[in-house]
């Protein structure tokens, strides 16, 4: 890959439709994070990369084509130091036994770096940068602190917003200090965006039940362009089935954030789910969801 052109996101291309929206995905995203595209197309056998050839063409995108393992090459060219991330289709197809393919799950296992996956379902993808982000949370430091990593690669946007979102399992999980959850919720949940998430135009959303239904209808309600998921290298358990479950049913791109929470400094200071609750002494009546923190936060 050129080492000369400063950050490159990777679109990786296969031969089916799916191109369009991947490379359009990727030209936004690159927007967002200030880097070039370049374009991989790998080819197993007879497969042509034509499509690839004409997308590229067209968008004036550099495309690099190689032969062999195509989620081995993803990820090998994925290891070069000018490489922030790729983009690559979720899935060939809109439907079929697994909600994602073999090559994207084989991506999944592997990634050293973010990746987005853009569903073959989705809605017009923009070349545009996203603007409206969908950031699920679950009050620990490991999936925290790998967005606000990512979010320093932005280019400053004042259109864009971010919504935190937290899911408690039931509404026994609510802190207890929320008497009143109605009243109450909207000025701890700025507390939580506050001390997990802190930055601008920031958001907040409270769901309890399933979290990856929850991350379905809140993308719906904000209008989200690309939600953004911590992964933890696996999608046969715990969290992995939420991952699972978002991008299977997702008409948006989806951006996983490797994260390895045993690597995490031990002195991250997130605060958990009910601590964040006694700041509300002071701000109890305080209705506004828009997490605006003090400089000294970032």
């Amino acid at each position: 890959m050129n080492t000369e052109r400063g950050p490159i996101l990777l679109a990786a291309l296969n031969h089916s439709p799916a191109v369009y929206g991947v490379l359009t995905a990727a030209l936004g995203i690159a927007e967002m994070v200030g880097a070039d595209v370049e374009a991989l197309h790998v080819s197993e056998g007879s497969q042509s990369a034509h499509l690839a050839l004409s997308v590229t063409d067209a968008a004036g995108v550099h495309l690099h084509e190689r032969s062999g393992p195509v989620a081995e090459t993803i990820l090998d060219a994925l290891q070069a130091p000018e490489m922030v991330g790729a983009v690559m289709g979720t899935r060939a197809l809109r439907v079929g036994p697994r909600p994602t393919g073999s090559t994207a799950r084989r991506v999944m296992a592997g990634m050293p770096k973010p990746v987005v996956f853009v569903p073959p379902e989705a809605c017009q993808p923009s070349a545009e940068a996203p603007k409206r982000l969908l950031v699920p949370l679950d009050g620990g430091a490991a999936a925290s602190t790998a967005f606000l990593e990512l979010e320093r690669r932005f280019r400053s946007d004042p259109e864009r917003e971010i919504t935190v979102l937290l899911t408690f399992a039931d509404d026994g999980e609510m802190p207890s200090m929320l008497d009143h959850p109605t009243r109450d919720l909207p000025a701890w949940g700025r507390t939580f965006v506050d001390r997990c998430c802190p930055g601008e135009g920031r958001l907040f959303e409270a769901r309890t039940g399933d979290p990856g239904s929850a991350v379905i209808e809140v993308a719906e309600k904000t209008k989200s362009d690309l939600i953004v998921l911590s992964f933890k290298g696996t999608l046969e358990r715990g969290h992995g089935w939420v991952v699972q479950e978002v991008l299977a049913r997702s008409v948006v791109p989806v951006l996983l954030l490797p994260v390895a929470p045993a690597n995490m400094p031990a002195d991250v200071a997130i605060a958990s789910v009910d601590e964040a609750g006694t700041w509300l002494s002071n701000s109890i009546h305080s209705t506004t969801l828009t997490c605006r923190p003090s400089a000294s936060r970032g």
